[in-house]
């Protein structure tokens, strides 16, 4: 907590007193002259307050003394103070240039661009505000005076440091550990990487890399020992060398880390001192050997010149030296691996698997005790498993002081603690994290504490954080404005990724690389951030918590109102968040909170209920970051911020995000150009139209949509004063009065600009000759990365595009050009690689003109296209190939969907690992071309040798007849990467190899549906299948079902349109599935028994329906008597236990294994004969059932009354249910009410306040009761 204030006042101190010395020089004000004097004497004493602002991020300061602690936030507290008022000074700046602008103020203010200093020249600052500044400054020199008995402390500590710095820990070679668990693979893949012969015919392979990084206590340094003691390592090198670069500072000394190389090889002690010859030396050593050398536990990103130094003599070697590097920072890995001339290969370790976590817990757990006569233990010892996030470290420590004490009070105890730091050794697994993170510089430091007001698991983007670091004032201040904030954010940001205190995950649609990049804090790090940010940063869940006075940042989870009274008094507050978790009467007290909390900076609300702010949301005069977030159910218009908001002149970002729509009018956004710091405006995508003389923003970077009308305030000319755009989109373009107006948009000179959208309305009739002019005139900066051009209905290419003008283009996206025939020459773009054409119903042919013409034409088109998809082309039947010319060579994904007139593709490189046709002609599937490596071909160095292929989707082509004749899989086996096939609607498929998918060895998904003529003999299926999903098709189905008794990893089946299947697989079959969840039958419809599941014993997930024959079956068994909820006993195991339970009729529950079986959520949907809901059933369900969905039941107009006694229910959705006009009494349980397209009297008899059931469903967190099924339609 001591560096948490100390820091980050150091971080603003600087900046603060040279900006009061500079005002105080220009005042008018009479008592300028004694500021002035008491800002120099703070700047004073500022070397002996850095002094100690430098130590106190050493934690032994916090032991020795509660004194410097509260000094330090005292400091912290003045010098926040003064910049307050400062900042106060620059908002009243900003006022009188608005003022000035709009002709409010006259005379006095000469030019709306002046500074700081000559708006207090002019005597605007009333001497009131000066006098808070005097006292301000007054108070932080008062504090700096009280530096002096801290130094000693620091020399103390200081001399601590050098004392300590011998004992710093250092690794070995040698396990330490008796027992490895978990790391077979990874270490397979390193003994594999280093024993592999050099490619081609060369005796001497260049020096390679092979990284291992991952954050503190993941098995790095253990799996590098593993390496060095592998038998098969051993016997491929002449020498094995190990060097823990590590120290206390993480600094890396050239000439110490070749000396340690040196003595480890010669296992003598070397005196050399002089670089050359130690370089010269090591280079001997190794010129007749082959060397293996890994460098443990490297820590610093800034020493390149001395791993330059290090890597050179390794270079010599007789039959190539590898390296081994172990660091928690992948920009480390990236930087030494970037020195290596030779092959290199990083591995991320992120945990253990489940299983060998578990082991490996209980192994150090019950030290030297047998398990299994604990077991009563294992319950609650899986709840402190859980808590280690698959940690190695963690669960070595922590089952180590299980150990202590083997019984259910100690561990329970435990569970309860502060786990991480149970332990008080120095391999404490806090302490470990904490050596990360005090490597990071302040700033550094100061944006990943903030982290810590997130939930555990927060997935973020990357501009949500930033916008919010530079809302709350953490990013850090640029004196000479050369940066825009957005970069510095954006390369702390890159920082903490490349240091691995971030990690990246990617949300992909298909299996290809789009999707989206979210990140997240690992559940370790997030323990680290909030055990660091104590006292200054705080996220609350419940009322109980205590809020110390120090808080800067906090972040709430809002069970209740009286939490946000208690925050009323925290006036040091800087960051708001608030998330509302249920509706309720209770107004929001934000009057409450403004008037307390005039110092914050950043406001983000997040409501589930309408909510309107009130007028005094504009008092709020420092706020940089307002954002309001709700989905809201009422169904009323949302209100739009009371007029005040207008005066809030520091507002850089403004999110408005919400479901409803917006009661609003021009009027109420005519002032939103009073904003002129605002940066970013994120609203409602209808309500852009609204804004006026959006030009007068000058300040914004992104422009999410600018609406071109013919009035004065909404023309294209608006655009001009833009200058500092990176995003801009464009609407109604067909507005654009005269061609030359684009002219005066001055796109061209929009340096920044880095993403433009241009759209066209789609109107009948239209100038397509007029569009062409227009779309010329809107001539972008050369350096514009991103593209997307809809509605346009010229014939012809704008001529930018034509000329190739924007040469650094990376995504080009075309939708709906409806007459734009002949494509711009993009296959010359160099930087190209994202390319999608949609609705371009006027191309024919795809040819040479595409490719590109003339002189500037390479050796290959589009050579850095990753990504390519064309949809929805109707009059597309020609793709020629690009001739002698190279195709793609780095292409990853291609996508075809609804293109029903193309015959055929040209050859694709061996670098495509995602192929999905859906709807096209062809009559086979292309070819794949290995590049042939030349050093004078764009972009081939890096070409595959083998198939990348891993996802392959052929839908809806009825040409294709057989896969036998396919150039594609002609050597299945070489399909190494292939992982999903899906087949679908190819109607006129007859013939597949029996072994051609037992070929493919690493095959994982097949899908293979409704294709009718297909026939084979009996099929192969690989036994490392984990999804199958097969029906509608010939004599397969017998084919498929004889092979399952052999896929014992196959985790999914679905069995869809199985015409002739009577019956499913045997129940010794079923048996052999020991890691089936998710099983799915439907359309079977001469299906009459569901004998067999309940031979799946791993089934977590159900879902039946359409099956028309047992449907009828079903309706003849006896029903459910009122006594069978007691029939059978719920403590027993003999019947099904489910996650999830899906079916289309009631009737089905009579049959077993569904009349017994318990399952946790239970959706039925489409029955159109239920009237009531199965009583009995539910009842037998009543302690595990948590979610219940109705959906379709269009006869559904009674819900039981037993529905009461379901005590576990929580979430209860029902949706389409027109004849439902009442509710039974409902479980205490329940959470969630979810009614969509109920009955009229129904919603009427829900409404808030008013209704009848008010009282009874007002208790649950979340209600959403609407009448109307298409509004909601809408909404979701």
């Amino acid at each position: 907590m001591v560096s948490v204030a100390g820091l980050a006042a150091s971080a603003i101190v600087d900046r603060l007193v040279d900006e009061v010395l500079d005002l105080a020089s220009a005042s008018w004000w009479p008592r300028a002259r004694i500021l002035k004097s008491e800002a120099e004497k703070l700047r004073g004493t500022l070397p002996e307050i850095k002094a100690v602002l430098g130590a106190v991020s050493q934690d032994q300061i916090k032991l020795r003394s509660l004194d410097l602690d509260a000094w330090l936030w005292r400091f912290r507290d003045a010098v926040e103070e003064a910049d307050d008022v400062l900042d106060e000074i620059k908002y009243y700046d900003i006022e009188e240039k608005v003022k000035a602008r709009d002709g409010e103020v006259s005379g006095r203010v000469s030019g709306y661009k002046r500074k700081l200093i000559d708006f207090v020249k002019s005597g605007f600052v009333n001497d009131g505000v000066l006098s808070k500044l005097r006292k301000a400054v007054k108070e932080l020199e008062a504090v700096a005076l009280d530096v002096g008995p801290f130094l000693k402390l620091v020399d103390c500590v200081n001399q601590d440091g050098v004392e300590n710095r011998s004992n710093f820990r250092e690794t070995g070679s040698l396990l330490t550990e008796s027992a490895v668990v978990g790391l077979e693979n990874e270490l397979n893949v390193m003994v594999d990487w280093l024993t592999a012969k050099p490619v081609g015919h060369e005796k001497k392979g260049p020096l390679s890399a092979f990284a291992i990084f991952g954050i503190g206590g993941m098995g790095k340094t253990t799996l590098a020992q593993l390496v060095c003691n592998d038998q098969r390592v051993i016997g491929n090198f002449d020498l094995i060398a190990w060097v823990c670069v590590s120290d206390n500072s993480g600094a890396v000394d050239a000439k110490t880390v070749i000396r340690k190389i040196i003595e480890d090889v010669t296992k003598e002690k070397c005196g050399l001192d002089n670089l050359n010859a130690l370089q010269n030396n090591l280079k001997e050593k190794v010129a007749c050997k082959k060397l293996l050398l890994v460098f443990d536990d490297v820590w610093r990103d800034d020493m390149l010149s001395e791993w330059e130094k290090i890597v050179a003599p390794l270079k010599f070697g007789q039959g190539g030296n590898k390296i081994v590097l172990t660091t928690r920072m992948k920009s480390v890995a990236d930087m030494i691996v970037g020195l290596i001339d030779g092959e290199k290969k990083c591995v991320k370790l992120n945990g253990l698997e489940e299983g060998d976590f578990k082991t490996l817990f209980y192994r150090h757990a019950f030290a030297g005790a047998d398990p299994s006569e604990h077991q009563h233990l294992h319950e609650i010892g899986n709840k402190i498993a859980n808590k280690l996030w698959a940690c190695p470290l963690a669960a070595k420590v922590i089952g180590g002081v299980l150990s202590n004490g083997i019984d259910f009070q100690f561990w329970n105890k435990i569970l309860h603690e502060d786990i991480l730091n149970t332990h008080t050794n120095k391999d404490n697994v806090m302490n470990i994290l904490k050596l990360s993170y005090h490597h990071l510089p302040a700033h550094l430091q100061l944006c990943f504490r903030y982290c810590s007001i997130f939930p555990q698991d927060y997935r973020f983007k990357k501009d949500e954080l930033a916008k919010m670091w530079m809302g709350s004032g953490l990013v850090p201040h640029d004196a000479h404005q050369k940066s825009r904030p957005e970069d510095v954010a954006d390369e702390c940001f890159n920082q903490l990724v490349g240091k691995s205190f971030f990690s990246m995950e990617r949300t992909n649609e298909h299996s290809g690389e789009t999707g989206i990049e979210y990140y997240f804090v690992h559940d370790l790090l997030h323990e680290l951030a909030q055990s660091v940010s104590a006292g200054e940063c705080l996220r609350i869940t419940d009322d109980d918590a205590v809020i110390p006075r120090t808080i800067r940042h906090l972040s709430i989870a809002m069970k209740s109102y009286f939490t946000l009274k208690e925050i009323c008094n925290l006036n040091k507050l800087h960051t708001l968040v608030i998330s509302e978790e249920h509706d309720s009467d209770d107004e929001i007290p934000l009057n409450e909170i403004i008037s307390g909390l005039k110092g914050l900076r950043l406001l983000r609300l997040s409501m589930i209920r309408e909510y309107k702010f009130p007028s005094s949301i504009g008092d709020l005069i420092h706020l940089r970051y307002l954002s309001l977030e709700g989905w809201w159910t009422s169904g009323e218009q949302v209100h739009w911020f009371p007029r005040s908001i207008y005066r809030l002149y520091h507002l850089e970002i403004m999110q408005l995000k919400w479901n409803a729509s917006i009661s609003i009018n021009e009027s109420e956004m005519k002032s939103m150009c009073k904003l002129i710091n605002l940066r970013y405006l994120t609203l409602p995508f209808y309500s852009y139209h609204l804004i006026p003389r959006v030009g007068e923003l000058s300040s914004l970077q992104e422009l999410n949509a600018f609406y071109v009308k013919n009035t004065s305030g909404y023309k294209i000319t608006e655009l001009k004063p833009l200058k500092d755009l990176h995003k801009l989109c464009i609407y109604d373009l067909n507005n654009v009065n005269k061609p030359k107006d684009a002219i005066e948009a001055q796109l061209s000179r929009k340096a920044h600009l880095k993403s433009l959208e241009l759209y066209w309305c789609h109107k009948p009739f239209r100038d397509g000759v007029r569009d062409e002019h227009v779309a010329d005139n809107l001539h972008p900066p050369v350096n514009l990365n991103e593209l997307q051009i809809s509605g346009y209905v010229g014939v012809r290419s704008p001529c930018w595009m034509a000329n190739q003008a924007c040469c650094n283009l990376t995504i080009v996206k075309l939708y709906k050009c409806l007459r734009w025939e002949h494509l711009p020459p993009l296959g010359q773009l160099n930087s190209l690689k994202h390319l999608y054409l949609k609705s371009m119903n006027a191309v024919k042919k795809i040819g040479h003109s595409f490719y590109g013409n003339g002189a500037n034409l390479g050796a290959c088109v589009f050579p850095s296209l990753r990504f390519l998809e064309f949809d929805d082309m109707p009059e597309w039947v020609e793709w020629v190939g690009a001739g002698d010319k190279l195709f793609c060579p780095h292409l990853h994904e291609l996508r075809i969907e609804t293109c029903p007139k193309l015959k055929g593709l040209p050859s694709l490189p061996l670098s495509l690992r995602s192929l999905n046709i859906d709807n096209a002609a062809l009559k086979a599937l292309p070819q794949l071309y290995r590049v042939q490596v030349d050093n004078n071909m764009v972009g081939t160095s890096s070409t595959p040798l083998t198939p990348c292929l891993s996802f392959l989707k052929v839908h809806g082509c009825p040409n294709i007849d057989t896969l036998v004749g396919s150039q594609l899989l002609r050597k299945p086996e070489d399909f190494r990467a292939l992982k999903e096939i899906s087949i679908k609607r190819c109607r006129n498929l007859a013939h597949m190899p029996r072994q051609l998918l037992a070929k493919l060895p690493s095959l994982e998904t097949l899908t293979i549906l409704d294709c009718p003529k297909l026939v084979t003999s009996e099929m192969q299926l690989p036994p490392m299948l984990k999804n199958l999903a097969f029906g509608s098709y010939g004599n397969l189905e017998p084919s498929f079902i004889n092979s399952l008794h052999d896929l014992s990893f196959l985790t999914k089946l679905e069995m869809d349109g199985c015409a002739s299947m009577q019956f499913l697989p045997r129940a010794e079959v079923f048996e052999k599935l020991i890691a089936l969840r998710h099983l799915e039958v439907k359309r079977c419809k001469e299906l009459v028994s569901l004998s067999g599941i309940q031979n799946l014993t791993t089934l977590e997930n159900l879902i039946i329906y359409e099956c028309k024959k047992l449907n009828e079956f079903s309706s003849l068994l006896q029903p459910l008597s009122p006594s069978s909820d007691n029939q059978v006993d719920l403590s027993t195991g003999h019947h099904l236990k489910l996650n999830k339970l899906i079916i289309d009729h009631s009737a089905l529950l009579l049959m077993e294994p569904l009349r017994s079986l318990r399952t946790k959520f239970f959706q039925i949907f489409n029955d159109s004969q239920i009237t009531s809901l199965p009583e009995q059933w539910l009842l037998q369900n009543r302690l595990s059932l948590e979610a219940l969905e109705l959906s379709g039941l269009s006869n559904l107009h009674l819900l039981s009354q037993s529905l009461e006694r379901l005590c576990s229910l929580q979430q209860l959705f029902i949706v389409d249910t027109q004849m439902l006009r009442s509710l039974p009494n409902l479980p205490s349980s329940l959470i969630s009410l979810r009614i969509h397209g109920c009955h009229p009297e129904l919603e009427e008899l829900c409404r808030a306040q008013t209704g009848l059931y008010w009282p009874m469903i007002s208790r649950i967190r979340y209600v959403q009761i609407w009448a109307n099924v298409e509004s909601v339609a809408l909404l979701l």
